[in-house]
């Protein structure tokens, strides 16, 4: 192990030492040498499996590329940067405010409830799976809501049928990540709709309407909804690293139960009590499960009410939430601040990671990767081929670092004109786009919404990248075989 990280690290060494020498000084773009930070970067993470020291280096070499001897000063100011930036600081907020109402429904014994009684509707683990699956759909007009809301309550629930938490955070997050782009009130959708409007192809007050004609072509997160659901399902069996999660999962329960074998009789009556109780030392039982919904309830409402703004929503919820469980005696106002303190905490992790994501996607966009990346496609464009060749492109790209709702802005304009000038199809090269997009935030190591969605569910972010991964490239194939079939036959 000594001696690989030595390698590892003298590669990212020589990497810089590369790019001092040879990287063009301050040209207008650096060409296919934009494309060396997210490789770099995405090789770290799968050698070494550490995300976030991966996002740094990555950030930094793409800061070095540019900036040269400068470049640490120049990442700490853009970190500074990305964290004030209004849309990100936002993500963060809603990350944390999130993390608090995960806390206060753990710590009420809320969340215990709810898996109780879902368990109780779930006669197996595979019906468990299935109730997971089909509450994204009542939760994903938001995906972060969806991503932190059914993966907190669905865990314990799954683990209690021995489900290994990547098949819940898989499950979990092919809803979240779908569904908010396929509902026409979904977040997701909304933003597009807005693009639209503002790049000219959808008039003021049609920009949904227009981009409900889009939904049908969407391939990817059609398909993805699909593969998911004949996996939990069971047509489609475990593979790759899932099925090894399964085989891991087997083997710790039969240590466990050689455990429990070896308790003694009273030792295992005291754990079972322990399991009808709260957990405190007086054994207070959990209030009432409707208390469960009220703050989903309010989130929903209110993030609905103030235009789909996600983190006005959660702190809405908080206050509001605070007041009925004070008021009803689940918490004292020290204990419920206590813990939406505690729910923070717990998200800072992510956050940290969150902002070297941030400062990642800047810096190569900097460099002119995306630009690069269009420039290519551009020259070697067949009419009939660009919506197959805009999904394999822009998915290869997304797949080293996503760039989430920034890839549409960028992308967006340029494809409109560039499928008007070559006669290709509009609407099918659209929905192309927005789908390398949607692939690359159900895939990428460096997607937000896979970083929640493996918190929410307890697992680590490398596992839960490596166990859906076969699952998207799956739906990945039956997506780039549909554009290349739409585009030469319509």
């Amino acid at each position: 192990m000594k001696n690989k990280n030595t390698y590892i690290y003298a590669g990212i060494l020589a990497v810089f030492v590369a790019v001092a020498l040879g990287a063009p000084a301050n040209p207008g773009t650096y060409g296919a040498w934009s494309l060396i930070p997210p490789v770099v970067m995405f090789a770290f993470i799968l050698l070494t499996q550490k995300v976030l020291e991966g996002f740094v280096w990555g950030g930094l070499l793409a800061v070095f590329m540019k900036y040269k001897w400068g470049f640490l000063l120049t990442y700490n100011e853009k970190l500074l940067k990305q964290v004030t930036t209004e849309g990100n600081l936002w993500l963060i907020l809603v990350l944390l405010t999130i993390g608090s109402i995960v806390a206060i429904l753990d710590k009420s014994g809320l969340s215990r409830q709810f898996g109780l009684w879902a368990g109780s509707k779930a006669k197996s683990g595979k019906t468990a799976l299935l109730i997971n699956y089909l509450m994204g759909f009542f939760l994903s007009f938001d995906l972060y809501l969806s991503s932190s809301t059914v993966g907190a309550c669905m865990t314990p629930v799954n683990d209690k049928y021995k489900t290994p938490r990547e098949k819940t955070a898989y499950v979990t997050l092919s809803t979240a990540i779908t569904l908010t782009h396929l509902y026409p009130i979904g977040t997701g959708a909304i933003f597009i709709a807005g693009l639209l409007v503002t790049n000219g192809y959808a008039a003021e007050g049609e920009g949904i309407r227009v981009f409900t004609g889009l939904v049908p072509l969407l391939f990817f997160p059609l398909a993805f909804l699909l593969v998911t659901l004949l996996n939990v399902i069971g047509v489609l069996p475990n593979i790759g690293p899932m099925k090894r999660a399964y085989a891991s999962r087997d083997d710790a329960e039969l240590k466990a139960a050689s455990h429990i074998e070896e308790q003694e009789p009273d030792q295992a009556a005291a754990e079972h009590a322990s399991d009808r109780s709260q957990g405190d030392p007086a054994g207070k039982p959990s209030p009432h499960l409707i208390y469960f919904f009220i703050p989903i309830v309010i989130f929903i409402a209110s993030t609905i009410y103030f235009k789909s703004n996600t983190q006005l929503g959660a702190f809405i919820t908080i206050l509001a939430t605070g007041l009925i469980y004070v008021a009803r005696g689940i918490f004292t106002a020290e204990t419920y601040i206590a813990t939406v303190l505690d729910g923070m905490k717990n998200m800072l992790e992510l956050a940290v990671i969150m902002a070297a994501a941030f400062v990642l996607a800047d810096s190569i966009t900097d460099i002119g990767f995306t630009n690069y990346v269009v420039g290519i496609v551009s020259v070697f464009v067949i009419p009939k081929w660009l919506p197959f060749i805009i999904f394999l492109v822009f998915s290869a790209t997304e797949f080293l670092v996503t760039l989430n709702w920034s890839l549409y802005i960028m992308a967006i304009p340029v494809l409109l004109q560039l499928s008007a000038s070559v006669g290709a199809n509009t609407p099918l090269t659209l929905a192309a786009l927005l789908s390398a997009g949607i692939w690359g935030a159900s895939t990428c190591i460096t997607s937000d919404i896979g970083l929640l969605t493996a918190y929410s569910t307890k697992t680590t972010v490398y596992r839960h990248f490596k166990t859906k991964l076969p699952y998207s490239l799956i739906a990945f194939v039956l997506s780039a075989i549909a554009y290349l079939i739409g585009g030469l036959f319509f």
